[in-house]
């Protein structure tokens, strides 16, 4: 057994991480009721890139010997760019929740990492021996944005300007004084929502002999409550009528945002990765957007008519 001093290494009024006191949120994320993370900050080597964060957990009451902490780091289109899997923190493996003693304020680093130019940094607990169990993960409290169930956290997101890390706004605004590029109504006729903004879609497209990807952002503000979860389709269609590329699904920003969890008036971002095909051929092609039920797969209704509308062109050479 290892001398208690040892893990002082964890203690953030003992660490030596720190060169000032931690700032704290006034307001902490709770999970399970059990264990609040009170604060976290971001250390960034603007030089070489690389970024590691660090956050502070207190406890009340002994944990479970098989809760584990799951901080990691996501992209605007949910992907995972960093993860405690390969590159756990060092705290949780010699001091994990299991062993923190009520009262403690605990300091947990992850290891630094090339992390991309715009991610969020972002946290969740569970108990047992896998992430993936949706089950087994603790449920959050608190005013970050959740996920999943309210199963995890995501924190502040970020974009690397040169060698300083600047905040991303959580939604973009909507255009100033710009009318909308469509307007969708419900199937009994009342006005769902607006599509503001389509960005990242370049007017021309050099095909290299492999897949092409296209990060876009659509801005969408919805007028109502959603009471139903849409799925957004968007489609690349070529001159006579075929679709080669399309992305569907709900929105995400940094992690899965159904509608049903949309502020109504507030713009809000969708991030979908557009992937065509390598053997696109030379032309002119369509990009087309519309919402439809999951369920039924019921398309929603323009309220200019027709349930799609084209959002602009692309002329791959």
């Amino acid at each position: 057994m290892l001398p208690d001093a040892f893990f002082d290494f964890a203690r953030a009024d003992r660490s030596g991480l720190l060169t000032q006191p931690p700032t704290l949120q006034s307001a902490p994320l709770v999970f399970g009721e059990r264990v609040s993370l009170l604060g976290y900050e971001l250390v960034d080597d603007g030089k070489w890139g690389l970024t590691r964060w660090r956050s502070f957990w207190q406890t009340q009451t002994p944990l479970p010997a098989d809760l584990h902490l799951w901080p990691f780091a996501v992209t605007p289109d949910g992907s995972l760019a960093d993860d405690p899997s390969q590159r756990p923190a060092i705290a949780t493996l010699w001091y994990p929740p299991g062993r923190w003693q009520p009262g403690e304020l605990i300091v947990v680093e992850t290891l630094p990492w090339y992390l991309p130019q715009t991610w969020a940094p972002a946290v969740g607990l569970f108990q047992g021996s896998t992430w993936a169990d949706l089950q087994r993960r603790w449920r959050v409290q608190g005013a970050a944005t959740l996920f999943e169930q309210d199963t995890w956290a995501r924190l502040a997101a970020v974009r690397r300007v040169g060698r300083h890390l600047i905040p991303l706004a959580d939604d973009p605004p909507a255009p100033a004084n710009a009318p909308p590029i469509a307007t969708w109504n419900t199937p009994a006729g009342t006005t769902w929502g607006d599509l503001r903004r389509v960005a990242g879609l370049p007017p021309t497209l050099s095909r290299q002999g492999i897949t092409i990807t296209l990060p876009l952002t659509l801005t969408w503000q919805l007028a109502a409550p959603a009471a139903l979860d849409l799925n957004v389709f968007l489609h690349l269609r070529d001159a006579a009528g075929h679709n080669v590329a399309q992305a569907d699904g709900q929105p995400v920003w940094f992690g899965p945002r159904p509608f049903s969890a949309w502020a109504p008036g507030q713009a809000g971002a969708d991030r979908r990765n557009l992937e065509a095909p390598a053997a696109l051929k030379a032309g002119v092609y369509t990009l087309l957007i519309g919402l439809y039920s999951p369920q039924t797969g019921q398309r929603l209704p323009l309220a200019a008519g027709g349930d799609e509308v084209v959002v602009g062109t692309i002329a791959v050479k």
